[in-house]
Formats: C-alpha cells, structure tokens, sequence
C-alpha cells in the first residue's frame, strides 16, 4: 500500500510538472487538463497542499482563458484548503 500511495504522490507532482510545461508554451487548455487531474488525485489520496498548488495553476489558467466562473471555483476550494490547512496570513498572527 506504501509503493501505491507514494507513485501516487510522485505522479500527482509530475501531472503538475507537465501542466508547466504546456503552462510556459501558452497552451492553456492541455495545462489544465494536466493541473485538474493533479487535483483530482491529490483530493483522492488526501495530499491537500499538492491539491492546493493544482488549484492555484487551475485558477491561472481559466484566468487566462477567460473563464471567470471556473476561476471563481478554483478560488473557492483554495480557500477551504485554507482553513483545512490552517494557512494564516501574518496580519491574523498579529490578532492572536
């Protein structure tokens, strides 16, 4: 089960690294479909930060395709990772 979770791991890292290189070549719809398939796997096996990065290049790319509506649920997951993962901005350390 080890060896499972971990090429798991090592493919949703590199779905992301492919998504990069269609991302750096302006050919935004292949990233995304490399970045959502990341975010797929990495909510399946749990992996929230690498699902996190699959999301913020997601959002990216429906920006630069124009897609507001998709970008907007993109941002909306990355906010609940936020409190899933307990990422604070400094401004809240200071409120403690």
């Amino acid at each position: 089960m080890y060896l499972l979770k971990s090429s798991q791991y090592e493919l949703s890292k590199a779905l992301i690294v492919k998504g990069h290189f269609h991302w750096f070549q302006d050919q935004f719809p292949a990233a995304l479909t490399y970045y959502q398939e990341a975010v797929h796997l990495s909510r399946r096996y749990g992996y929230k930060q690498r699902e996190y990065t699959a999301l913020l290049k997601s959002s990216n790319c429906f920006d630069k395709m124009g897609d507001k509506l998709q970008k907007c649920d993109c941002l909306e997951e990355m906010h609940r990772l936020q409190n899933e993962l307990f990422i604070i901005s400094e401004v809240e350390i200071y409120e403690a």
